[in-house]
């Protein structure tokens, strides 16, 4: 994921024209294909390793790590980390199934990188689906997430990630310093942590969206522009793609917490947490759709301001209108310059007080006219 400065507010992200920015490889597999088989990207740089293997009195970060090495770094400490970035290549893919044991199925899982996010439990091995976010709004690219598979066994946790940024940095800071319970509990309580890093991320991402919304009401009821409902537009795109990634994630955790003879990998302690995680999923969710009604609601302000505003200058124009229809009747009228010898043709031409006559005469029409639509409530 590409990672942005902090503090700017969504609303000024983007620009007049728009493109969905690209991300990794092609993700649609081809029909047909037999259960199991690995779709490779041509050319596909080699996997990147890292290696993080702690107990609650050490450490020892390996990266980068060589595929031939990695073996060795297996079972040595308590709980063992390993992250691979880059699945494009389906043979180094194949190589680490094959060195995890992972079954066919799990495999497939992690090289199609447009799973909805899942829980599937392999015997004693659980193979986690979920989706990180970048932590500001980007309206000019939409949504950018990525898919993280996750692999949780007894003392070990491997993350499978598409991209070479990485995601997991604070949790990583967290190992290096050593403060707090993460060094000293299993692997399951590793997975939890990253999990909430995940959450994190989209509290993060959602606070940034709501910012956005409450600055454009501030300026919508004061100068409404077709500005702020494009942004209001993408902002509502945004919180539809990210409720499709979060809504899912919160539905895992809850079939964790209550199927726990199925997810056996997680401690009585671990589920503590989680339950704490899935809590905080939850809230996500209904913010996500609070924010999101929100917007719908200034779009509906917006229309509403400007229809308004439409009726009123509409309005102005017809009383205007109304006004100089007599008006433009009597100037017509005097205005065809018949003869005056006539009898029979506009005296008023040849009177000496005609001319102002007929301008008082108007201006009584106007007040009449202004009465009467006033009276009318026009």
């Amino acid at each position: 994921m590409t990672k942005h400065k902090k503090g700017s507010q969504a609303s000024h992200h983007h620009s007049r024209k728009r493109h969905r920015k690209p991300r990794g490889r092609d993700l649609r597999r081809p029909a047909g294909l037999a259960p199991g088989t690995l779709v490779g990207t041509e050319n596909a740089a080699d996997v990147e390793i890292r290696v993080m293997a702690y107990g609650p009195d050490h450490l020892h970060e390996h990266d980068p790590v060589l595929p031939e090495d990695l073996p060795a770094l297996l079972g040595r400490s308590p709980v063992t980390w390993v992250d691979i970035v880059g699945l494009g290549n389906a043979e180094r893919l194949r190589w680490i199934g094959d060195l995890f044991a992972l079954h066919a199925l799990a495999l497939e899982d992690i090289n199609n990188m447009n799973q909805r996010p899942k829980a599937e439990a392999y015997g004693d091995d659980l193979l986690l689906f979920f989706r990180m976010t970048e932590e500001t709004a980007q309206l000019d690219h939409g949504l950018v997430s990525e898919q993280i598979g996750l692999l949780l066994r007894p003392g070990l946790v491997v993350t499978f990630q598409e991209h070479p940024e990485d995601p997991f940095e604070p949790v990583r800071k967290r190992l290096r310093t050593g403060l707090g319970r993460l060094r000293g509990w299993g692997a399951d309580y590793l997975t939890y942590t990253l999990l909430d890093a995940v959450v994190d991320r989209y509290v993060l991402l959602l606070d940034d969206y709501e910012q956005s919304v409450e600055d454009i009401e501030d300026r919508l009821l004061e100068a409404p522009s077709d500005h702020e409902l494009e942004t209001l537009h993408l902002i509502r795109r945004d919180l539809i793609a990210l409720r499709r990634i979060a809504l899912p994630l919160r539905e895992v955790l809850l079939s964790i917490l209550r199927e726990t003879a199925e997810f056996s990998q997680f401690t009585a302690d671990t589920l503590l947490f989680l339950r704490d995680c899935q809590d905080h999923a939850e809230r996500a969710v209904e913010q996500i759709d609070a924010t999101r009604e929100l917007a719908t609601s200034l779009m509906e302000v917006y229309l509403s301001t400007v229809s308004h505003r439409t009726n009123e200058a509409m309005k102005t124009l017809t009383v205007i209108a109304t006004l100089f229809i007599p008006l433009s009747f009597i100037a017509g009228l005097y205005g065809m310059n018949f003869d005056t010898s006539s009898p029979w043709n506009m005296p008023e031409l040849s009177w000496q007080y005609g001319y102002p006559a007929m301008l008082l005469f108007m201006a009584v029409v106007v007040v009449i006219l202004l009465g009467y639509l006033k009276r009318k409530g026009f």
